[in-house]
């Protein structure tokens, strides 16, 4: 018989929202229960699923007593752990029950939306695969990355990473521009449809945008700038 695939980030954080206001798990005929599931069935987040028993009612009280388990505030000790992605969430987000909030909206936000192409990475990422998903769909927008990259040049004169301030052109020729990146600085919580400015986004080498994208939390640029620095004064003292 198939299995259901395991949860994704995406799918806990759901349930980690609607477990945190009360704290508690709830009976499978509630309405948020049967709500959740219902939106976990519509999200495009999995193309193989198992059949009816896929996100069930069942499963969603399932998940919030896996995320019990975590909780050291209530006297019962929940149902098993649930996995490590269940705990990495726990761990990251349950003092964060605004932040949960912000991130379920806008994963809710992409239940109807086209659904973005799969990309590297995106498994590892806590906020889940949608909102990493619709962000690098951000940063990849050819029409955005052609202003970006006018304005830097109005600006600056040239391009370089803004981290490491390597050139590329300079090092390479005209084709070291495609060695050079828009990232996207504003938060994945704020995921849904909304307009991207210039304000919003960084040149970054592939390597240094590589490295933002590589931990939870995200490196700030300033933060990754930082990191350069403190590495270029230990490699020339």
């Amino acid at each position: 018989m198939a299995r259901n695939p395991p949860w994704t980030y995406d799918e806990i954080l759901l349930a980690l929202d609607l477990y945190l206001p009360e704290r508690k798990v709830l009976e499978e005929t509630d309405e948020r229960v049967v709500a959740l599931s219902r939106l976990l069935n519509e999200l495009p987040v999995h193309a193989d699923r198992a059949g009816s028993s896929f996100r069930s009612p069942d499963a969603v009280v399932l998940k919030l007593a896996n995320l019990r388990s975590h909780d050291h505030s209530t006297p019962s000790a929940g149902m098993d752990a649930g996995g490590r992605r269940t705990a990495e969430i726990w761990q990251r987000y349950a003092s964060q029950p605004e932040e949960v909030a912000r991130l379920a909206a806008a994963i809710r936000s992409l239940r109807d939306a086209p659904s973005p192409a799969a990309v590297d990475g995106e498994d590892g990422v806590l906020e889940g695969r949608l909102l990493f998903r619709r962000h690098r769909e951000r940063e990849r927008d050819a029409a955005l990355a052609s202003r970006h990259r006018a304005a830097f040049i109005d600006r600056h004169g040239r391009l370089f990473c803004e981290a490491c301030l390597f050139d590329p052109v300079a090092f390479y020729g005209e084709r070291g521009g495609s060695a050079l990146e828009s990232h996207h600085i504003r938060p994945l919580s704020e995921g849904g449809e909304r307009r991207t400015y210039l304000r919003d986004v960084v040149l970054l080498c592939a390597a240094c945008h590589r490295v933002v994208h590589a931990s939870q939390p995200w490196l700030s640029p300033n933060e990754l700038k930082q990191l350069v620095q403190q590495r270029n004064r230990l490699r020339s003292a």
